[in-house]
């Protein structure tokens, strides 16, 4: 099961499993049999101006989500899901760090209204992620950054900065042109709400 997310949006668009987390542009289903979640339509984006606004619709996307798979959390997929949805969450994106561990699991399908995409949290010099990995790809562990995009674009995947702005695994400047698709400009824990979650929320961050 393989959800694509065609990119067309600004680098700054694309956040943590956490906030507002909005994609603009579609999601393309490949091969669930289920009908995906209707469009979560942001009431404060100006509806005017934009050739493509008939085209587009807007998902709550948690764009960087962490299972058990991972050495840093303990959180089964079914309980991501079910947070998801009790926080209007279309789909998630499961980047497990440097492992697609958790897109094998009988619980990666649709649950709750949400849709899972499989993906990994890709660690080296600097953090990505990659949704839309196949699950049988190379984790790419251990590769150089500038081997490791062109190869995660080849396979699918789209490739994002993960918190670049964090000090201890900062992306080195000048490799955030080597082909990288989105920058994680929001990082913070949806379900535990933080003093300034609302700033993810202004337009003006768009």
């Amino acid at each position: 099961m393989v959800l694509s997310i065609p990119v067309s949006v600004p680098l700054f668009l694309l956040f943590h499993c956490a906030t507002t987390a909005l994609a603009g542009t579609p999601l393309e289903l490949l091969s669930f049999n289920e009908t995906p979640p209707e469009a979560l339509r942001d009431p404060t984006r100006p509806s005017g101006g934009d050739s493509r606004s008939n085209e587009l619709d807007w998902f709550l996307l948690a764009n960087h989500c962490h299972t058990r798979a991972s050495h840093d959390s303990s959180t089964p997929l079914t309980t991501l899901l079910a947070q998801a949805a009790l926080h209007g969450f279309a789909s998630i994106n499961i980047t497990d760090h440097r492992t697609l561990e958790a897109c094998s699991y009988p619980s990666f399908e649709p649950s709750f209204g949400v849709i899972p995409i499989c993906g990994e949290e890709w660690g080296s010099d600097g953090h990505a992620g990659l949704p839309n990995m196949p699950p049988d790809a190379d984790s790419m562990d251990g590769w150089e950054i500038a081997d490791m995009v062109p190869e995660a674009r080849a396979i699918g995947a789209t490739v994002i900065a993960n918190h670049p702005f964090f000090s201890g695994d900062p992306w080195p400047e000048h490799r955030l042109s080597l082909g990288i698709e989105g920058i994680e400009v929001w990082n913070s824990i949806w379900w535990w709400p933080q003093p300034d979650d609302w700033r993810a929320n202004q337009p003006d961050l768009l």
